[in-house]
């Protein structure tokens, strides 16, 4: 939690319920809002919201500092308008700058049609301002021309997450992670890109399940490792393949289940026949192995 110095100068108004927008894991966040003598509303003094189910009151350094983040130096306090391409940008009310590009936007598509405007929004955007983003795009000015940057982070995880279970999302919840037994993080570096996942995940290590840990680096994740695998990279999927093969050849594959939830696994054991396990652990592409965890 911290608190920026306007909250020595600015009452407290309200608090604020929001959720923190660096990464996705989706931590709750309580912001203290101030009104100061020039009307401003300011963000005050981030806290975790107790009441959130992701992050039950906790906050990473980031989620923590947001206050400081909307309080820092530099940031705009207007509008900054180009009267011609190449000019410096000049300030301008925000309210005025609305109304010339919306002036703007009109007159473009009034001489050439709806599709020739198109949208890029963020994806650091929150889920209100994207359907709010879309509701402009596809309902005021009916372009189909919007795209998000998150297509170039987050398309082949989509991809892969249809191809092999059949919707785009992760299947499971974080209340998974209080049941779990035993977690393989691949390619995953949790400790530093998702620490309040990664906290609770380690109250149920520190119950007794099990931490693998796959990963070409030796990260801050791999060091909370039961059993790290320091993979050559780009060995990813032949790691996976040779675990289902070992899988499948010693019977522990539960039919029932593949049955009733894929398809096309009549095709995996001739596939699979392609991955078994290295004769040796000194053998070529063998993955490095790390045992044991130092407790403390």
């Amino acid at each position: 939690m911290t608190t920026t110095p306007e909250a020595e100068r600015t009452r407290t108004a309200e608090q604020v319920r929001t959720v923190c927008s660096y990464c996705g894991v989706g931590c709750g966040i309580v912001l203290d809002v101030g009104t100061g003598p020039d009307g401003r509303r300011t963000v005050l003094k981030a806290s975790g919201d107790k009441e959130h189910p992701a992050n039950r009151g906790r906050l990473c350094t980031k989620g923590a500092t947001t206050a400081d983040m909307l309080a820092a130096p530099g940031r705009l306090t207007s509008a900054l308008v180009r009267d011609d391409r190449g000019a410096e940008p000049v300030p301008a009310p925000v309210d005025e700058a609305v109304r010339e590009t919306a002036r703007r936007l009109r007159a473009i598509v009034d001489e050439h049609g709806p599709d020739a405007v198109a949208f890029y929004v963020s994806g650091q955007m929150s889920l209100e301002a994207q359907y709010l983003a879309n509701k402009l795009a596809k309902g005021f000015v009916r372009t189909n021309q919007i795209e998000s940057n998150s297509r170039l982070c987050m398309a082949s995880a989509g991809t892969g997450y249809k191809l092999s279970l059949g919707a785009d999302g992760p299947p499971g919840s974080y209340d998974d992670l209080d049941k779990a037994d035993v977690f393989l993080v691949i390619g995953s570096n949790m400790a530093d890109c998702h620490p309040i996942l990664f906290l609770r995940l380690l109250e149920r290590v520190k119950a007794g399940a099990k931490l693998i840990v796959v990963d070409p680096r030796r990260t801050a994740t791999a060091a909370k490792a039961d059993l790290f695998l320091q993979v050559r990279p780009g060995t990813d999927l032949a790691l996976l393949n040779g675990l289902l093969h070992l899988l499948y050849e010693n019977g522990h594959t539960d039919a029932e289940f593949i049955a009733r939830h894929t398809e096309g696994w009549e095709a995996m054991p001739d596939f699979l026949a392609d991955y078994p396990p290295p004769p040796s652990p000194r053998s070529p592409g063998s993955p490095r192995t790390t045992s044991g965890r130092r407790r403390g």
